[in-house]
């Protein structure tokens, strides 16, 4: 099989895998404060804003935005093509330590590429440079190793895998522990080559690499000083000193069932229940696209010879002992990757959410590994490795489609509520806490609407400063509001270089209801929307007052972002109906109406007819409210 067909191979399947809905797909969550960053204040602002914790990762953030700019479609496509370099290189790399199993090491690259451990891809801002970071922590593995085996241009090859190494130490920590793989792949490769003098040739190569790791620990622990704690190693070590031997067993009691959610439990996401909604075309689209890549990968190797050989550096080797060589393997690579999470106290959860499941990132290249030993060890006959393996990648494609459509889905709703905020609030007086409460994605970050709202009513004087901040309304935050009313108290908030603050007295109370439109709230709404008890009680902190009606100067969403201005459908003139109501504007509310009624529109939630009802009935046409709530059934 030559090896030219592999990354045509892995790039098809990325494409499909990642690729089906990226142009409907957007920012998410923690993506936004580096948008915000980039798009206000450019190079230096992102640079700042990474100088907390991983200042190398501020350069890299400008240079990606240097040339894709403020639009998401050019993100996504940055990270399904980085996605598709870190197969590649995990697949080089696999090559070097295996040279005669290509065909074996790119089945399991191909497991790598679909791993679905992690379903976080698409916040393509974030994990696009994740993504570069693991090609720079593997390239480097693989640049040593290829200067190893070919022992020509040793010294360009070493300096070049120590350069992408330190700067993949500096973008962020996660990879950190793969450097502890270095010696044991030398040693592997330098073995096969020659028994006697294996070890002394080992050091004599994993020198250079060790001094400049030992280097950068020194540096991070000594010299760079961060503000946060949960990036800080001294923090850990200082936990570690007081409270050992329990904060030892605290921090790796995970380690076991994290192994075992990487490498089985990970591929159980296809069992979840949306994944079998046939009723939903993009989830047909999902696993026709599944089986489409399965049955293509199954014809592929099939039409080559014999998957694998049992030749391995020319002397004849059981495959049972390639199997065990495979999973020890892939258990050390676990272990070195996830060490720094576990040394955090933290662990992975198998989840499709914004949590703990960033943390296979680490792990899932080792969890690969061992998967494939797995199968290799347990199935001995190469056709049924081939069948299992084909159905495991058709099963993880779909798994990312399908989670690609929520990802589309949340996108349009995001933008939807935002349209609708900036609609119902044509500008802001600064300093405004929104409270907001949210029915279809209660677990929505907060910043995916802060940083926007500032985009959308931001001072022409750029700053750090934060004027607006945005915060999920929930019973404990709603009695911490309250509390801190009573008291007097500022609400400070910030992301590392940005900063809130603002008196809890200057706050708006908003309902993204589902199905509904937006509302900000007061008593009278809430009363005739029938809002939850959380929502009635949250009311005395809502004033509406700071909403300003400046028609003349109404602002847009950033158009590279987010898009021209849809359509009007009901929710625009909804929420214009609410804002009229204000200010008692009831003429206009009738307007608004006469609009609706003329366009054929209708609610999702029919009490939000009450708006223009009470319109007619504060105008004294008393026939027409009876009539439009006879119609409506009110």
């Amino acid at each position: 099989m030559p090896n030219r067909a592999i990354p045509v191979l892995l790039a098809a399947i990325g494409v499909l895998t990642y690729g089906v809905f990226i142009p409907w797909l957007g920012y998410y969550d923690d993506d936004w404060p580096g948008v915000y960053n980039l798009s206000l204040g450019g190079l230096n602002w992102v640079i700042e804003y990474y100088s907390f914790d991983r200042p190398f990762g501020g350069v890299v953030m400008g240079a990606f935005h240097f040339v894709l700019g403020d639009k998401p479609l050019g993100w996504q496509i940055s990270a399904l093509v980085t996605r598709w370099f870190s197969a590649m290189a995990f697949w080089w790399l696999l090559t070097l330590i295996w040279p005669r199993r290509v065909k074996e090491t790119s089945v399991i690259a191909l497991l790598f590429l679909v791993y679905p451990g992690i379903l976080q891809e698409f916040r393509a801002f974030t994990f696009g440079v994740f993504w570069l970071q693991l090609s720079f922590s593997l390239g480097s593995l693989a640049l040593m190793l290829f200067a190893v085996q070919k022992n020509r241009f040793t010294v360009p090859l070493t300096l070049a895998s120590m350069i992408i190494a330190i700067a993949s130490w500096n973008i962020n920590e996660y990879f950190l522990g793969l450097e502890l793989l270095r010696p044991i792949l030398l040693w592997y490769v330098i073995n096969e080559k020659e028994i006697r003098h294996s070890i002394a040739t080992t050091i004599k190569n994993w020198i250079p690499y060790l001094f400049i790791f030992i280097g950068f620990i020194v540096y991070r622990l000594f010299v760079f000083d961060t503000t946060r704690e949960e990036v800080d190693p001294s923090v850990y070590l200082d936990k570690i000193w007081n409270g050992f031997p329990e904060e030892i067993f605290y921090m790796f009691g995970r380690a076991l069932p994290d192994i075992i959610e990487l490498v089985l439990l990970s591929w159980a996401q296809q069992m979840r229940p949306m994944m079998f909604e046939f009723s939903s075309p993009s989830v047909m689209i999902a696993w026709t696209i599944g089986i489409i890549c399965g049955v293509g990968m199954y014809l592929f190797y099939s039409r080559q010879k014999r998957l694998g050989s049992n030749r391995l550096e020319g002397q004849l080797v059981a495959e049972d002992d390639w199997s065990s060589a495979l999973m020890k393997f892939g258990l050390i690579t676990i272990i070195c990757g996830m060490l720094l999470i576990w040394y955090a106290g933290l662990h992975y959860v198998v989840n499709e959410g914004y949590g703990p499941s960033r943390y296979a990132l680490s792990g899932m290249i080792g969890a690969s590994i061992c998967l494939y030993g797995l199968i290799h060890w347990i199935v001995q006959r190469s056709k049924y490795r081939i069948v299992i393996a084909s159905v495991l990648v058709g099963f993880g494609v779909a798994t990312h489609i399908v989670a690609s459509n929520s990802y589309r889905h949340e996108w349009l709703d995001q933008k939807d509520t935002l349209w609708q905020l900036s609609w119902r609030m044509p500008d802001l007086e600064p300093g405004t806490l929104i409270f907001l409460h949210y029915d279809g994605w209660p677990e929505r970050h907060g910043a995916g609407y802060t940083m926007p709202l500032n985009l959308l009513y931001g001072r022409e004087e750029k700053t750090t400063k934060l004027d607006y901040w945005v915060d999920r309304l929930d019973d404990d935050k709603l009695l911490q509001a309250q509390e801190g009313v009573q008291q007097g108290k500022t609400f400070n908030r910030g992301v590392r270089n940005l900063e809130f603050s603002g008196q809890l007295n200057n706050s708006l109370v908003v309902w993204r209801r589902d199905p509904g439109c937006v509302h900000v709230l007061t008593t009278e709404l809430a009363d005739r929307l029938d809002a939850p008890p959380l929502l009635h009680r949250a009311i005395n902190l809502s004033r509406v007052s700071l909403i300003k009606n400046s028609q003349e100067n109404e602002k847009l969403l950033p158009r590279a972002i987010f898009g021209p201005e849809p359509e009007h459908t009901w929710c625009y003139f909804y929420v214009k109906a609410e804002l009229a109501q204000q200010y008692s504007d009831w003429l206009r509310i009738v307007e608004l109406g006469n609009e609706i009624n003329a366009l054929g529109l209708t609610p999702k939630d029919r009490n939000e007819w009450y708006i223009f009802i009470d319109a007619y009935r504060k105008l004294g046409r008393l026939k027409d409210a009876e009539l439009l709530s006879s119609q409506v059934g009110l």
